[in-house]
């Protein structure tokens, strides 16, 4: 007999009559009755190494702050981590709001979470030895595609998990997976109910001999519905018959027909394993409008309407006036929402809990049919079942070709463009590849790093070379020293003068508010012979009319305030999105006003345009930063799923970048991100007048190839810069290796790398006195036209 525990249980969760009721933009009445109970329903997936649980609630969705905190009581009560907790709202459009102002639901909120807790906490009491089997059935007659009425896709798959008591056979729970809107019932329904998710449980329930609880979970239904009519047409209060109860009974048993005959034909294990995991996720949003503005729009649009109807417009006219007030209501409450997000990205996540050979995926919000089936395909699971309105709801997730028409429903109200899309579907994706892997492994210890020979003690004696000052006066042109209560700025003066550096570079660029210069000059100030800095500008109004102009007047009042240069991070060609939600290259034309402006000011870009190859490359034990990358939301992983472009493209675009602008200075640093390949740094010095590069952030690569490096450096010595890369002068005592490196012969020695001992040992290279003269400091006097 097997070893693998489960249990299921429910609690009705129908709050008061007199609630508002959510599912309806323009639904005025609160709750007046109670048609059938909203329930939770939680199962509890134990295989005595890890617990995993998935509660369903009828729910239109559930917010963050409930599933946070449930996770939070789940782990301490019943141990369960969090990433083993999934939540999951069936969809129904005739529950109540979560967020409003009417204290009959905020009353019901409180008290709705902890009836979550408690079914997980009973099905954990519960828990028994069973097997568990997976199947899949088909159900027509049931949803349409309300974007393209019988024509477009339609997920008619009913998925069904079974879980049978090991002792006696009998089933004790069902888990039935369909997709399809919970809105068979319309915005005139004031009666509280379930809607079809309920009417699918109760009839498993009541007609199998075992009488097993049911759970459903919704999947990927953003643009289907019952019979599939259009989503404006509901929006608006159209009258769309067959929007019953008895509807809603009748698709009920469609769905619960087809699960029990799928039921009957599982054959169940008793060898089952589970695993649960989540993968954080950042959704970049479209460009916002300012509140004010929106709710400008929403008054325009209320005078246009009632123009209109004063005027006798047509029907259809006065429909499409009332369609443009209510998007930019959809639209003013967004604002609302989150313009004041500092990031204009929307942190969330996707969950999968795999079992055996099925896994369930959670998506925090409305998916696309086709965005499930794509899941389906490229998931290595033989069933998956797509989990929509989960532990989140940040609304729809088109297709991209769903986007790129611009027209529907779902598209006007959706939040996201094509590199938030791409991000959410290719987290999935890797979510099940992740779990499917780990499953395969099974014993936690094989996903430890695999230690290696680098880290052992060497077997020789060489008599160290203690450097402490730089041979000639410096500058560390590459620092990030931006607030002097890091390190006051009188000690760091005092490691400058002890160390020889003069005079330091700061890279702000777009860190601050709107780019801009001024928070930390006063910092400073005493001190402008000590420090220059490298400004830069707000990429968010590239869409911007004005933008020419701004990116113009900008640099022109930054080099008032002493700017020595332009800094743009790295986040132009992987994050930065333009106003429709695409990702913004280095080469689009759009930038051409700064490239400009740069090349009439005589201001140098110093662009941070990509980060070392294995960043990019899968994270297992090959590769060299697995010890660092091997979480999975490392910021510097850029191999991860959601729109990232790869390595060799980015590297196309910088090459595109430095050959359409001949006249701008453009310093790529950290040798290009081509350490480790300096036969192509070299390549791309020469093909280009206009690129320097600096070694900064990038002594261990460099010291592990002496040779090459020492070629490299005296080779192209006129368009190479020094600097760190830290965030004050000296921190962590890197500049005396760093002159160690440069200045001496010595083998195979060890130092700290931001704090840490490096991985692997670096030689010294021994530069010429002319070359490590022009490193220091000549070519960046050179550059920035400043004095020594």
């Amino acid at each position: 007999m097997g070893s693998f525990l489960a249990g299921i249980a429910e609690v009705v969760i129908t709050p008061p009559v007199g609630v508002d009721m959510a599912g309806y933009f323009d639904r005025k009445d609160p709750a007046q009755g109670v048609h059938d109970d909203l329930k939770a329903i939680a199962v509890v997936l134990d295989d005595r190494r890890q617990k995993c649980a998935i509660c369903a609630v009828d729910l239109l969705a559930v917010k963050p702050m409930i599933v946070e905190s449930v996770r939070k009581r789940i782990a301490y009560l019943i141990s369960i981590p969090p990433e083993c907790v999934m939540i999951a709202a069936t969809h129904t459009h005739s529950g109540p709001k979560l967020n409003c102002d009417n204290r009959l639901n905020q009353a019901w909120l409180r008290e709705v979470e902890d009836k979550i807790v408690w079914a997980i906490q009973q099905a954990d009491v519960i828990r028994k030895e069973v097997r568990v089997g997976v199947a899949c059935g088909t159900a027509d007659g049931i949803g349409g595609n309300r974007r393209d009425p019988g024509k477009g896709p339609v997920d008619r798959s009913v998925q069904v998990m079974r879980i049978d008591e090991a002792e006696t056979g009998k089933v004790m729970g069902v888990i039935v997976g369909h997709a399809c809107h919970g809105t068979t019932l319309g915005i005139d329904n004031l009666q509280i109910s379930a809607d079809y998710p309920g009417q699918v449980r109760n009839y498993i329930t009541a007609n199998h001999p075992d009488k097993p609880l049911a759970m459903f979970l919704n999947g990927a239904c953003g643009d289907v519905n019952p019979g599939g009519y259009s989503a404006e047409d509901a929006a608006m209060g159209k009258p769309i018959p067959n929007r019953t109860f008895k509807r809603a009974a009748e698709i009920g048993k469609l769905i619960g027909t087809e699960a029990l005959q799928v039921l009957d034909s599982i054959t169940t294990e008793d060898e089952n394993h589970v695993q649960g995991g989540k993968r954080a996720v950042f959704l970049p949003m479209r460009k916002l409008k300012l509140p004010a503005d929106a709710d400008q729009e929403v008054e325009e649009a209320r005078f246009k309407l009632e123009a209109a109807e004063k005027s006798g417009a047509s029907e259809k006219e006065i429909e499409r006036i009332w369609f443009e007030g209510f998007y930019a209501r959809v639209h003013a409450w967004h604002s609302k929402l989150h313009f004041n997000d500092p990031c204009r990205e929307v942190a969330t996540e996707v969950q999968g809990i795999a079992v055996n050979d099925a896994v369930f995926v959670a998506f925090p919000g409305e998916v696309f049919t086709e965005i499930g089936y794509d899941l389906k395909e490229a998931s290595p699971f033989p069933h998956t079942f797509v989990v929509a309105y989960a532990n989140n709801d940040v609304g729809y997730f088109p297709t991209l070709d769903a986007l790129h028409s611009g027209d529907g429903y779902e598209v006007k109200t959706s939040l996201f463009g094509d590199v938030a899309i791409k991000r959410i579907t290719e987290s999935a994706e890797m979510i099940t590849q992740d779990l499917y892997k780990e499953l395969d492994e099974y014993i936690e210890s094989s996903r430890l790093p695999v230690k290696s020979a680098l880290f052992c003690i060497p077997d020789h004696r060489i008599p160290p070379t203690e450097i402490t000052q730089a041979k000639f006066p410096a500058i560390d042109f590459h620092l990030h020293y931006w607030l002097s209560n890091w390190h006051p700025v009188e000690e760091a003066i005092n490691d400058m003068d002890k160390a020889n550096v003069r005079i330091c570079g700061n890279m702000i660029g777009d860190r601050f508010y709107q780019a801009k210069l001024e928070p930390i000059l006063e910092h400073f100030k005493g001190y402008e012979d000590r420090f220059f800095f490298y400004t830069g500008v707000d990429f968010g109004r590239i869409d911007d009319p004005d933008w020419p102009e701004y990116v113009n007047q900008k640099l022109e009042h930054d080099i008032a305030l002493g700017a020595k240069g332009i800094k743009i991070y790295k986040e132009l060609g992987l994050r930065y999105i333009d106003s429709s939600g695409n990702l913004i290259n280095a080469d689009d034309d759009r930038l051409n006003p700064l490239w400009e402006a740069a090349a009439r000011l005589a201001l140098p870009v110093l662009y941070h345009h990509a980060d070392p190859l294995p960043t990019f490359m899968p994270i297992d034990p090959s590769n060299e930063r697995y010890d660092s990358l091997k979480g999975g939301n490392n910021r510097w992983y850029w191999g991860k799923p959601g729109g990232f472009p790869t390595y060799e493209e980015i590297m196309a675009c910088m090459y595109n970048l430095a050959g359409k602008n001949p006249q701008t200075t453009f310093i790529f640093p950290h040798c290009a991100s081509m350490t480790g390949d300096l036969l192509r740094c070299s390549a791309l010095l020469d093909k280009y007048s206009n690129v320097y590069v600096d070694l900064s952030a990038r002594l261990d690569l460099l010291g592990r190839q002496p040779n090459m490096a020492r070629k490299f450096i005296t080779k192209h010595s006129d368009r190479i810069l020094w600097g760190t890369d830290q965030m004050w002068p000296d921190r962590y005592g890197c500049y005396s290796a760093w002159f160690r490196f440069l200045e001496t012969e010595d083998d195979y020695f060890s130092y700290n790398s931001y704090g840490r001992p490096t991985k692997w040992r670096i030689y010294g290279i021994n530069l010429p006195d002319k070359v490590l003269k022009k490193i220091y400091s000549e070519n960046a006097v050179k550059l920035l036209k400043i004095k020594l």
